[in-house]
C-alpha cells in the first residue's frame, strides 16, 4: 500500500497561489487542492512532489508519479503568461486550485520535465531527453529581461486589462520561449556536435542563474571535452550578475565572472539584489549589493549549503560534530533568528538560535522567512521550525506577528486541526510569504 501524502500550505494567497480553493490568506497549514482530483489529496497515482517554485502570485510544481512520469501543475495568477497557454487569459479571476499544465510541442517530442523555477511573474521549465541537449523554456513577463530571450521592456497594456507581452513578433501570451545558450560558450567551432545540460537553475525575484555543462564530441573519436559555466540574466543594476556600469538588466544569458571549472559549484542562492555561490573547496563567491550586510564572510567552518532571503544570506556549516546555521543581512522581521528584530542590518555572520536538543538536517529560505528541518535521536521523527516575516500567517501558527526565534511549526499538538493530517514531514519549500509542507 502506497503511503498517504498531503501537500499543506500557509501564507499569502491574494491571487489563489496557494491552490486551496480561495483567495484568503491561510494562517494555518491547509491542504492544497488539485483540479479534477479528490479533495485534500495529491493526484493519483502520485509518488512524490519533486519541485515547488513560487513567484509573486503564482506557484508551479512538478509531481513524479508511480509510473515514472512527471507532470507540471500551476495555480494563482497567470495573466502575464506565467502559467502557460492553457490559462484562460480573458478570465477575471486567477486559478484557486492547481491545474495540470501542458507543453505539448516538446512533450510530444519525447522530452520530460527536469526542474522548474519562478521569478516575480515568470516561470522556467527545464526539459530533458536522452542523447539531446536540455531545453530551458521561459514564459510570462519579460520585465527586466526575465525571459532571457532579449528585450526587457517590450510590453504594453490595453486599458486596465491584463498585460500583453510582445516578444519576437507577436507570440500569444503564455507561449513558451526557448532560452538560447549557444553564445555563452567560448569555442567558436560549432561544426562538432555539442550537448548542453542544465545542471542547476536558480531564480530570485528579478534575476536568474543557471549552471550549464556543455559536452563536445569530436569527429576523430577522442575523449569528449566538457565545459562548465555559470550564466545569468534579468535585473543587474546592483551587480548581481557581475555587470559593471549599472545596466538595468541583462536580457539574454551572459556568463558570470565566477569560475566553476577548477572549483565546482555545489550550492547557489539568489536574493533580491545579490548572488552567492558555494564552491567545493568551501570558498564563497558573491555578486551584488551588500547594503544590508547580505554578502557573507567565510570563517574557518566548512559550509555545506546556502540559502538567501531577499536581503539576507544563510549558511549551513559544520562546527565540530554538529551542523549550525549562520545568518547575515536584514533583520527587520526577525528573519536572522536571533530572538530580536532590528531595522538596521547585521554585518556579522552569527548563529541562528536553533533548538539545542535536535540536529539541523536542512533549511529553505523564502522572501523574508526561513524554515528548517530538525532531526531527533528519539522515535519522534523530524520536526519543522520557522522564523521571520509572518504578516500573512505563513508560519501556520494562526497568528500574524513576526517570529524572531526558531519556533516549532510541525508537528503541533496544540493546534487541534492538525491532528487529522499525517505528521511525518517529507519535504519543505518556501515562497513569497508562503510555506509548503509535504507530509506522510
Amino acid at each position: 500500500m502506497e503511503p498517504h501524502r498531503i501537500l499543506l500550505t500557509a501564507g499569502s494567497n491574494a491571487k489563489g497561489q496557494l491552490g486551496i480553493g480561495s483567495y484568503d490568506d491561510a494562517h494555518t497549514f491547509t491542504p492544497c487542492q488539485f483540479a479534477r482530483c479528490k479533495p485534500n489529496q495529491l493526484p493519483e497515482p502520485i509518488s512524490r512532489v519533486t519541485h515547488v517554485a513560487c513567484g509573486a502570485n503564482h506557484t508551479v510544481m512538478l509531481l513524479h508519479h508511480l509510473d515514472d512520469s512527471t507532470t507540471l501543475w500551476g495555480a494563482g495568477d497567470g495573466r502575464r503568461g506565467q502559467l502557460g497557454l492553457g490559462y484562460p487569459h480573458d478570465a477575471s479571476e486567477p486559478w484557486t486550485v492547481f491545474h495540470k499544465l501542458d507543453l505539448p510541442s516538446h512533450v510530444k517530442r519525447g522530452y520530460t520535465y527536469k526542474c522548474v523555477a519562478a521569478a516575480w511573474e515568470t516561470t522556467y521549465v527545464v526539459l530533458a531527453r536522452p542523447d539531446s541537449s536540455d531545453v530551458l523554456l521561459s514564459m510570462g513577463s519579460n520585465e527586466f529581461g526575465a525571459l532571457g530571450v532579449g528585450g526587457g521592456a517590450d510590453e504594453t497594456r490595453s486599458g486596465s486589462g491584463p498585460a500583453r507581452i510582445r516578444i519576437a513578433g507577436d507570440d500569444p501570451v503564455g507561449e513558451p520561449q526557448v532560452v538560447d545558450f549557444d553564445r555563452v560558450f567560448s569555442d567558436s567551432d560549432v561544426s562538432e556536435p555539442r550537448t548542453v545540460c542544465v545542471r542547476s537553475l536558480h531564480a530570485g525575484p528579478r534575476h536568474v542563474v543557471a549552471q550549464l555543462v556543455a559536452t563536445r564530441f569530436t569527429s576523430d573519436g577522442s575523449s569528449p571535452y566538457s565545459q562548465t559555466v555559470l550564466v545569468g540574466w534579468g535585473a543587474s543594476r546592483h551587480g548581481q550578475l557581475g555587470q559593471n556600469g549599472g545596466a538595468r538588466c541583462v536580457a539574454r544569458p551572459t556568463r558570470l565572472p565566477i569560475h566553476t571549472e577548477d572549483d565546482l559549484m555545489i550550492s547557489c542562492a539568489l536574493g533580491n539584489q545579490h548572488t552567492v555561490v558555494l564552491h567545493a573547496s568551501g570558498q564563497l563567491s558573491a555578486l551584488g549589493s551588500n547594503k544590508q550586510g547580505q554578502i557573507p564572510s567565510l570563517g574557518r567552518e566548512r559550509i555545506c549549503r546556502l540559502g538567501c532571503t531577499w536581503r539576507g544570506t544563510y549558511m549551513q556549516a559544520i562546527d565540530g560534530d554538529k551542523h549550525v546555521l549562520r545568518s547575515t543581512g536584514n533583520n527587520a522581521q526577525g528573519q536572522l533568528g536571533r530572538g530580536y528584530t532590528g531595522a538596521s542590518a547585521s554585518t556579522v555572520d552569527a548563529t541562528v538560535n536553533l533548538p539545542l536538543d535536535r540536529a539541523l538536517s536542512s533549511f529553505v529560505c523564502g522572501s523574508e522567512h526561513v524554515l528548517a528541518v530538525m532531526s531527533s535521536s528519539s522515535q519522534e521523527g523530524n520536526s519543522v521550525v520557522g522564523w521571520g516575516w509572518n504578516e500573512h500567517g505563513n508560519m501556520g501558527l494562526g497568528s500574524l506577528g513576526n517570529v524572531t526565534i526558531p519556533t516549532q511549526l510541525w508537528p503541533r499538538e496544540d493546534i487541534e486541526a492538525y491532528n487529522k493530517y499525517p505528521q511525518r514531514v517529507i519535504d519543505i519549500w518556501l515562497g513569497c510569504a508562503t510555506s509548503w509542507l509535504l507530509v506522510e
